[in-house]
């Protein structure tokens, strides 16, 4: 655990704000976006962005060597990859 804590208000918001952002970025409906990320609160909040847009979450598990990450999207046709670093809320 952080210690942080969240109020749904604040789920909501920060959910909001990510898919937002993904949608000017132009994430479309049934579009693939790989999380490349360690579980956190952040890892929820980007996963419901991306289903609010209607796009599909693919994961990667971030303990992948980057061969491996490689290999592991470049079949998932990705339009998108979201890091611990763009999730710094």
């Amino acid at each position: 655990m952080t210690g942080r804590s969240y109020t749904y208000a604040d789920l909501d918001t920060n959910v909001y704000r990510l898919a937002s952002g993904l949608h000017r970025l132009g994430i479309q409906k049934a579009e693939v976006v790989v999380i490349f990320c360690p579980n956190s609160i952040e890892y929820i909040f980007a996963v419901l962005a991306i289903v609010a847009n209607g796009a599909t979450v693919a994961f990667v598990n971030p303990v992948y060597t980057a061969c491996k990450s490689l290999l592991s999207t470049s079949t998932s046709m990705e339009h998108a990859i979201i890091t611990c670093q763009f999730l710094k809320l």
